[in-house]
């Protein structure tokens, strides 16, 4: 059995996570031995070990939002010795624009050949919400970034909508997209949000980060009543006052919750609101959960709800279209039903783990 190494710059904690890092882990593991190479926060144990799959954490030094970025401390070092150590066929490197891919330079001097995964390409279709960020993402992406990206000897992006600055880079692309493991979406049972029949829910899942624009649907709830929940999802850590002053009758914050997939299965809605976003796994996972989306039109949102036949989409930032689209799905349960029934036909064929794995595999041959 062949054994894979993992770069990634975080693995899954309750305050960050990288969910194409684990879901590449975690399914390539049944094919394969996986070993992930990433940082850590103080809570989190150094090594996890599962079945073909072993998780090496080392503790690094996290930056939160905007930036929210961790280095870990003497990376090349602690690298190095674990490829001694684990001798892997292949090696991986996910995203482009932490401080991982400058692993890409030690791999080089070591002779080893290596992918670079990515959702997207800060700096040139991604940007933060800060200006100061986004100067300093400018600057990365045509430096080091790009360096990374040209010293890997294959790129896989994860969406089409990749393609036209791939080819602007003059990359060795593939498209394979990350995806769903339907055997774990079935796995759930639904968690009842409702505490009254004629409830209906609207969801949020994902980091409460600037970025992801949830503060837009939480200042659209507002004009709802209070049989229209929202539900937002999310870490709160660094957000309690901001919490405390917009929870509502309608308005709920539940944290971090392991079994989000649990909660989406009683949501009547989902909505992703970013301001820019790669390929969004809760987004993948809403459509596998039949739940009716309403996304922003940009980056990966726009390759996954692909026509109104499948959800609605609306331009970031426009509350006024966000409530717009709301309203008229709240007033239409068959609407709802018929894109739930479309998302999750869309999932099913296109972004299907089974495939992906093998895609992923073939290219690492």
């Amino acid at each position: 059995m062949k054994k894979i190494l993992i770069i990634s710059p975080y693995y899954k904690e309750k305050h960050r996570w990288m969910v194409s890092t684990y879901k590449y882990a975690e399914n390539l593991a049944k094919h394969a031995k996986i070993i992930v190479f990433t940082g850590r926060g103080k809570n989190t144990n150094p090594i996890i070990r599962k079945k073909n799959l072993k998780i090496f954490g080392f503790r690094d030094i996290f930056i939160p939002d905007p930036a929210n970025y961790g280095i870990i401390p003497f990376m090349y070092l602690k690298l190095y010795r674990l490829i001694k150590q684990e001798n892997p066929d292949h090696i991986i490197i996910n995203k482009h624009m932490f401080h991982t891919a400058l692993c890409s330079i030690l791999l080089k001097f070591m002779g080893r050949k290596f992918i670079l995964s990515t959702d997207t390409f800060p700096g040139y279709v991604w940007w933060s919400k800060s200006n100061f960020v986004n100067l300093i993402i400018f600057i990365y992406s045509r430096t080091i970034g790009n360096l990374a990206l040209k010293l890997a000897d294959k790129v896989i992006i994860f969406h089409e909508g990749l393609v036209k600055t791939s080819k602007k880079l003059k990359l060795d692309y593939r498209v394979i997209p990350n995806g769903i493991n339907f055997e774990e979406i079935r796995s759930h049972k639904k968690v009842n949000l409702r505490k009254k029949r004629d409830e209906l829910i609207i969801g949020y899942v994902g980091r409460l980060e600037s970025v992801k624009n949830y503060q837009d649907l939480v200042d659209v709830a507002k004009r709802f009543g209070k049989n229209i929940k929202f539900v937002f999802i999310g870490d709160i850590s660094g957000k309690e006052e901001y919490v405390e002053d917009n929870k509502s009758e309608n308005i709920v914050f539940l944290g971090y919750k392991k079994n989000v997939i649990s909660y989406m299965k009683d949501m009547d809605i989902f909505v992703l609101p970013s301001k820019s976003e790669g390929l969004s796994n809760a987004l993948m996972e809403a459509m596998a959960t039949k739940t009716a989306c309403v996304v922003s039109n940009v980056g990966g949102n726009k390759i996954l709800v692909n026509s109104d036949e499948v959800g609605r989409t609306f331009k970031a930032g426009n509350k006024k279209q966000l409530y717009t689209i709301l309203n008229g799905l709240i007033k239409n349960k068959k609407q709802r039903n018929y894109l739930g029934k479309n998302a999750y036909s869309r999932i099913k064929s296109d972004f299907n783990w089974n495939k992906i794995s093998k895609q992923i595999l073939e290219e690492l041959d």
